[in-house]
């Protein structure tokens, strides 16, 4: 094989995502591929702190202050609860569209529904679709297009249904 085809290194990518591995290289006579990719660094505690997992979908808590005197009916709280933020998986640059022609995956207001692409992030050129986790409303856009984006870096916020 003298040669490989797109399809072929496009195959090699894929399995490297799928299995996890950090890096793969292809040696013949007269070519050499090396497809590497990271992963975000697991650091383990020695001590007796209490390590918590980082989803990349969480509540916002909002703090209400009530001055002595006033009422604060149920409603106004639990209008928070069903809000989600979704956050970047990864480092790289946030994307509205597939284009810069196209028009963006999602706007405000609009009903996504759980697996819909709400951007791309285009890391180590590799771009990568970052769907909704839940069913629901956008309720705000937090980041520009092509602004770069950092791990765990909220995105959107979504009202859930």
């Amino acid at each position: 094989m003298s040669k490989m085809k797109f399809e072929q290194i496009k195959e090699l990518i894929e399995l490297v995502d799928e299995k996890k591995l950090t890096r793969i290289d292809i040696e013949e006579e007269d070519f050499k591929i090396t497809i590497r990719k990271e992963y975000p660094k697991v650091v383990a505690s020695t001590g007796d702190a209490d390590v918590q997992p980082v989803p990349s979908i969480q509540p916002v808590i909002q703090q209400v202050s009530v001055e002595p005197g006033s009422q604060v009916t149920t409603n106004e709280l639990e209008a928070d609860e069903n809000l989600f933020v979704v956050e970047s998986p990864m480092v790289g640059t946030f994307y509205s569209a597939k284009s810069p022609e196209a028009e963006d995956f999602v706007k405000v207001g609009d009903q996504v529904t759980e697996g819909a692409t709400l951007c791309i992030i285009e890391a180590m050129k590799l771009m990568n679709d970052i769907d909704a986790e839940v069913s629901g409303q956008v309720v705000e856009i937090l980041v520009k297009n092509e602004e770069p984006v950092e791990y765990g870096q909220p995105l959107f916020k979504l009202k859930a249904q």
